[in-house]
């Protein structure tokens, strides 16, 4: 995954900056691929106790597979002259054709707690055009849930919630409370009517 040079958001500090949610996405591992002759002090300061392979000065075959290494997503941007980090799977181009298949079956909880939060954080670090992808990837999964999230929020059994992440369950309980606050505005003014009519008699 290419990291633009010299990229900033020219904010002081980010809106998200003490979201909790943003806060632990952005403290998940992910698979990266180190230079081989990165410092193993670099990655122990991240908690990543690592067996760098003995290469041969002259094995440059060797030299240019570098290493793997798991290191938090926060970390991409720092870290970039000694390790390039991998753009999850469920984020990739295919991933889009699953979900235009249908995006209320997957399972975006199981796939990642913070979902949505970890491809903001990915469309933050890349180059503009894969920011963009990403971003719309994000959009265009989230709109075509919005349906099933609606439909799900007016049963009246106690909905499964726990499939949700964070951003699906607000939209998920914002639809439900005005659900109800409408049933009972619609139970008052039937009980209203009633009472008029009664006066009327």
């Amino acid at each position: 995954m290419n990291i633009p040079n010299g990229k900033s958001n020219h904010e002081i500090v980010a809106p998200d900056y003490f979201d909790l949610e943003t806060c632990l996405a952005e403290a998940s591992l992910f698979e990266s691929k180190a230079i081989y002759n990165a410092s193993e002090d670099v990655f122990k300061i991240l908690g990543q106790d690592i067996q760098v392979p003995k290469i041969s000065e002259n094995d440059d075959v060797e030299k240019a597979k570098g290493f793997e290494v798991n290191i938090p997503l926060w970390s991409a941007v720092p870290l970039a002259r000694y390790a390039t980090i991998y753009l999850p799977e469920y984020f990739k181009p295919e991933a889009l054709e699953t979900i235009k298949a249908d995006a209320n079956i997957i399972p975006v909880n199981e796939i990642h707690r913070y979902y949505y939060a970890i491809g903001r954080g990915f469309a933050k670090i890349t180059d503009d055009g894969e920011a963009r992808r990403i971003l719309n990837h994000l959009h265009y999964l989230y709109r075509n849930r919005l349906e099933g999230l609606l439909k799900t929020s007016q049963c009246s059994a106690e909905p499964m919630t726990k499939s949700l992440v964070r951003d699906e369950k607000e939209f998920f309980d914002v639809s439900r409370n005005t659900y109800q606050e409408l049933i009972n505005w619609w139970r008052y003014q039937s009980k209203d009517d009633v009472r008029k009519r009664k006066c009327n008699f």
